[in-house]
């Protein structure tokens, strides 16, 4: 099954060209670490005026440890190879996670469409820090904290939307009375994230943090696209089509905060995994302006998950 979705990847890498201009940020981006520059200053001019996202034509919102994993991917010829490497290794842990269902998880996501063309020809680099979370999940069902808490930490320097789960595993962790392995996570994502920060804190805030929050609201409905539309079902938009306003700041936190509240309760891995998945699905629907459909990847990564968590993870609530 693993040979078979390699092949279907590299068949669709291979005929299909990127289209997505994250594609070539993330390229280029490599291409400065690699050669003493910083990516969170540098001018990107290798993006295709076609596939540049309005808006957003300058912005590198990228975390650090996506460049880090990406570095021997882009030597070898091409990151995108780093991504089918990030989706094989969350059909593994899928399989080596789960009970029963296990093999239908894992084909699910190894097989369906979509999760093929988000790691090929429209990139979604949210993938790179699902592996990371699909291998905390193994390594945590197995005892293994630790290690389990160093793999989330590397997810947490990843991307943004790991940072909106960070409620859930610290609940789940301090309902156990386990100090060391939140701390681990924190110092993992520190210690890849830091060095960045520093050289530029501004630079490094306003692309990866602020500019979300300050982008403009696309229509709810626009013509275009892949698929000859596109929609963006997001609070702002819903708001600006329905009343005519921008949903402010202050609402969107307000209302990101009681999503985080009722989802934080977690007992146990299996619900850590679907908590997690409706917070993020609630999450991407309130916060960004502008809802690309590959934020759902992550929440469908999750559910598959919980769907397919054995019986016996009822014994971790104990450990």
């Amino acid at each position: 099954m693993v040979a078979a979705a390699v092949a279907v990847r590299v068949l669709v890498a291979v005929g299909i060209p990127p289209m997505s201009d994250v594609y070539y940020f993330l390229t280029e981006g490599v291409r400065t670490l690699l050669t003493g520059g910083n990516p969170y200053i540098h001018t990107y001019t290798s993006i295709p005026p076609a596939l540049l996202t309005p808006g957003a034509h300058q912005v590198f919102t990228y975390l650090p440890a996506t460049l880090l994993y990406l570095v021997p991917f882009y030597l070898a010829g091409d990151v995108r190879l780093g991504l089918i490497a990030a989706d094989l290794i969350v059909g593994a842990c899928l399989y080596l996670y789960g009970d029963r269902w296990r093999l239908g998880a894992a084909f699910i996501y190894l097989f369906l469409p979509f999760v093929i063309l988000f790691s090929t020809v429209f990139l979604n680099a949210s993938v790179i820090a699902m592996a990371f979370i699909a291998a905390f999940f193994v390594l945590e069902s197995r005892g293994r904290r630790a290690t389990g808490a160093v793999s989330f930490g590397v997810a947490l320097a990843t991307v943004q939307f790991s940072l909106l789960i960070l409620p859930c595993l610290l609940v789940y962790y301090l309902r156990r009375r386990r100090w060391v392995e939140p701390v681990i996570v924190l110092a993992t994502a520190a210690l890849i994230a830091g060095p960045f920060f520093v050289l530029s804190p501004t630079h490094f805030l306003r692309e990866t943090l602020f500019f979300q929050f300050g982008r403009p609201t696309a229509p709810l409905m626009t013509s275009g696209g892949f698929i000859g539309f596109t929609l963006n079902p997001s609070m702002s938009a819903i708001a600006l089509a329905a009343l005519g306003v921008q949903v402010p700041l202050y609402v969107k936190a307000a209302s990101e905060l009681v999503v985080v509240v009722i989802f934080a309760r977690v007992t146990d891995v299996s619900s850590l995994a679907r908590n997690s998945a409706f917070l993020v699905l609630a999450s991407v629907v309130i916060l960004p302006s502008d809802l690309f459909w590959s934020y759902l990847e992550l929440p469908f990564m999750f559910l598959l998950f919980w769907l397919s968590a054995p019986k016996s993870l009822d014994l971790v609530k104990n450990i």
